[in-house]
């Protein structure tokens, strides 16, 4: 069973969930400009202070996103791995 990319992004935010961003992204609502700012920004009142700036996202560190993407290839292998072992049982018992 080969994973779609949808659903190795959806384990990747789900493994995001428990890691804290180093920085957020806004965007200005009439300008489209970007910003970045801080952890201790954003819970320190920025957006409120900014109010036209809309949150995009949460930016991870790449080491961090590095590490997850290393896990999802991990565990696809497995899967592989658990397939094939079961492919081979089946037909062990179909054998017998």
């Amino acid at each position: 069973m080969q994973l779609t990319k949808d659903e190795i992004d959806a384990h990747a935010r789900k493994l995001l969930e428990d890691v804290e961003p180093v920085a957020f992204m806004f965007q200005h609502s009439e300008t489209g400009r970007i910003t970045f700012v801080d952890t201790w920004q954003k819970n320190n009142g920025w957006a409120t202070a900014n109010p036209r700036y809309k949150e995009v996202g949460a930016l991870h560190g790449a080491s961090t996103v590095a590490a997850l993407k290393a896990q999802v290839e991990e565990l696809e292998q497995t899967i592989q791995n658990l397939e094939i072992d079961l492919l081979i049982e089946r037909n062990n018992d179909t054998r017998t």
